[in-house]
């Protein structure tokens, strides 16, 4: 046997041991647990004796109430404790999960994505750590909560504007009022512009600021828009007022769908027409004034605006339903802008009561 062969011999060897060993370690690693897996890019979790755990840095991957990977331990799962270095509780990450009945959180958490504890109903109490700064749509709903600490104990508002306190915080979570359904704490800006841009051939601009307001100036008829590709689109989450300037004369289509955490609108005497869809699920806006100049109000532009409650016209008279020539009074006008359907015809339609016009 040549001296070279037997070197290759022995590194052969040596690998294969090491091989070996480190099969070994992962197999010890995984007889720790009686189940594990990713939920993340760099986010795992192990189960193990009731205790779900959840470690790694960054965010957790959202789920539907029936595709976590944990499920099949639903029943099981009495305890859930989220690592330091994960960013965020998951969307349904523990719907309806009923046997739990203690959540650690970590210091690194910033979000808690809607109906992560959605009917949890034997959770009874949780502490939400300082760096949490948003709490999605019916995180805790119908949960067993009866008890809420929040870290930094101040600066939380619900998306409707109105203070996060003591008496209000956990029925909110619970209720049904739709008008409750996000939280986020809440930090006074400066002032200063966090993104902006330019679209249709530079002819309008907008900026968003750090208070969440949302400025559009510019010329004439805005574009069309669809819900996706507005140009502050990946800032929805973040617009708290829009600012329309003098000179637009229409707001585009879809220009705000799902602005849920919207709650002031101005829009300038200039404005003629507002877009079907313009302000579509924006369920946070309260009031909103309409320019004496609009004569066109597209269909569904105020759709599931669920909060909206005042409806100021600046031309009061001359207003009617497209569909039926109804007119549009104080007794109806908000409740056929935000129903899913209004006294739909009887082939299935939807669209009964959905346009109005001048």
């Amino acid at each position: 046997m040549s001296r070279n062969f037997k070197k290759v011999f022995l590194l052969l060897a040596l690998l294969t041991v090491v091989s070996a060993l480190a099969v070994s370690a992962f197999t010890v690693m995984a007889e720790g647990a009686d189940a594990q897996g990713s939920c993340g890019k760099d986010v795992s979790w192990a189960y193990a004796d009731g205790t779900l755990t959840v470690s790694g840095n960054g965010a957790m991957n959202g789920y539907t109430a029936t595709t976590q990977p944990w499920k099949q331990y639903a029943s099981e799962i009495t305890s859930v404790v989220i690592g330091e270095g994960v960013t965020s509780v998951g969307r349904c990450a523990f719907y309806g999960f009923n046997a739990i009945t203690e959540v650690t959180l970590p210091e690194s958490l910033t979000d808690i994505d809607p109906y992560a504890f959605f009917s949890c109903k034997g959770l009874n109490a949780i502490t939400v750590p300082e760096g949490v700064a948003f709490i999605g749509q019916y995180a805790f709903r119908k949960s067993g909560l009866t008890a809420i600490t929040f870290a930094d104990g101040e600066g939380w508002t619900f998306a409707d504007g109105t203070a996060l306190t003591a008496e209000n915080t956990v029925s909110a979570f619970k209720s049904g009022a739709t008008y409750k359904t996000d939280c986020a704490k809440l930090v006074k800006g400066t002032g200063v512009i966090v993104a902006s841009g330019k679209f249709y051939g530079n002819v309008f601009a907008w900026t968003l600021d750090d208070n969440g307001i949302l400025t559009v100036s510019g010329e004439g008829k805005m574009p069309k828009l669809s819900a996706t590709t507005t140009p502050w689109n990946q800032y929805t989450a973040s617009v708290r007022s829009v600012v329309i300037e003098e000179g637009i004369t229409s707001i585009a289509r879809c220009s705000f769908y799902g602005c849920k955490a919207l709650t002031s609108v101005t829009l300038p005497e200039s404005v003629e027409a507002i877009g079907e869809y313009a302000f579509y699920g924006c369920s946070s806006i309260v009031s909103v004034k309409i320019p004496a100049a609009v004569t066109e109000i597209g269909k569904y532009a105020f759709r599931r605006c669920s909060s909206l409650s005042t409806v100021e016209f600046g031309a009061a008279d001359g207003w009617n339903f497209a569909a039926t020539a109804n007119s549009l009074v104080r007794e109806n006008y908000t409740s056929v802008w935000t129903r899913t359907v209004i006294n739909a015809p009887a082939d299935g339609g939807a669209s009964l009561y959905a346009d109005i016009v001048a």
